[in-house]
């Protein structure tokens, strides 16, 4: 079967507590960049290659975001992201006699401790007032009555969302999960009816750069990019890399089974026994089939019997063989001697 890895991936940060700071699944770019630095030793004539030391690895991560994500910005900056917030409002007002106005909001002081706002009117013209009286109240000097404006003003906002960013602030290490799409040409074009399965890369300790630019241009959107550098874990390894066949099942690339222990015996003394099966596929390691899909059969039943998870049982003394196979795939089949004493 011929795979492809395409398209983008999802992530998934989490900080050391298991919380998830972020997910992300409207990416423009999840690329990997794996590499290793490597000296040569040469020497003899000819200066020939006799060694290369290998040295330095490195495991780089680079995550856009097509979308404005604050949670991106704040594992970056090592920030928190807070809930309530003191936020700019606008709000359109209609003056009443004299210039008199009132806001909906509640108006608080700024910097200056003063509670300011800024009345626009319709021709662009900005005046500062002073809100009074029952703190949303204020009037605007030369203002009619019926004349629409625009008051802006500071309030708190308790829904808002919010990061500071500290002049010394230290980039967040996250738990980082990035899932793919993979697909077989079998299938077609690239679609849902070729998509076989998923490559999740999950790195243990993943250090954010602390790099970040947002572009804000009349001609788009801004993205949301991170740069991460994998960190060594206990064992030190960077990642892991799965792959995971969906549309498959797990007999398809198995050549063939075999019993960790081969004979086995069974006797008074021990009257039972497990068989212990190992399925062997084209690719990767041999690894212990799921019973539920193995056949157990045994050549002669007065002598031993074998139940649905190779249980075998002593009956009486001499011998047999215990067959196994893969129940949807009975060419795949091993035989096991046994003992009955």
């Amino acid at each position: 079967m011929k795979k492809f890895l395409a398209g983008v991936a999802s992530i998934y940060a989490y900080d050391q507590n298991d919380n998830l700071l972020f997910q992300s699944q409207t990416m423009l770019d999840t690329s990997l960049d794996i590499g290793t630095s490597s000296t040569e030793v040469r020497g003899g004539q000819g200066d020939v290659l006799q060694f290369v030391y290998f040295h330095t690895s490195k495991f780089a991560i680079t995550a856009t975001e097509t979308q404005w994500n604050l949670g991106f910005f704040s594992v970056n900056m090592g920030a928190p992201v807070v809930t309530g917030a003191n936020v700019w409002a606008d709000e359109d007002v209609v003056l009443g006699v004299g210039g008199a106005g009132v806001v909906v909001g509640s108006p608080i002081a700024t910097s200056t401790g003063v509670i300011y706002g800024w009345v626009t009117d319709a021709s662009g013209n900005s005046t500062r007032i002073t809100f009074g009286g029952a703190g949303n109240a204020f009037t605007l000097t030369g203002g009619t009555s019926g004349q629409k404006v625009t008051v802006r003003y500071y309030e708190t906002n308790a829904a808002a969302t919010q990061v500071t960013l500290s002049g010394n602030f230290i980039p967040s290490v996250v738990r980082l999960v990035l899932e793919a799409q993979l697909f077989s040409s079998s299938g077609g074009s690239t679609g849902s009816s070729s998509k076989i399965g998923n490559v999740i890369v999950e790195v243990a300790n993943a250090q954010l750069s602390g790099a970040q630019k947002i572009d804000m241009k009349s001609s788009g959107t801004s993205s949301t990019p991170l740069s991460l550098n994998a960190l060594a874990d206990s064992n030190n390894n960077y990642c892991t890399i799965t792959e995971v066949i969906t549309s498959a099942n797990w007999y398809d690339t198995v050549t063939s089974i075999a019993a960790t222990v081969n004979p086995i015996t069974v006797s008074t003394a021990s009257p039972t026994a497990t068989i212990d099966l190992r399925a062997i596929p084209t690719t990767g390691s041999a690894f212990k089939p799921p019973y539920t899909d193995i056949t157990f059969t045994t050549s002669d039943a007065t002598k031993a019997t074998v139940n649905s998870v190779g249980t075998v049982t002593k009956i009486a003394s001499g011998s047999c063989i215990v067959t196994a196979k893969i129940s949807a795939k009975t060419s795949v089949t091993t035989d096991i001697d046994v003992t009955v004493s």
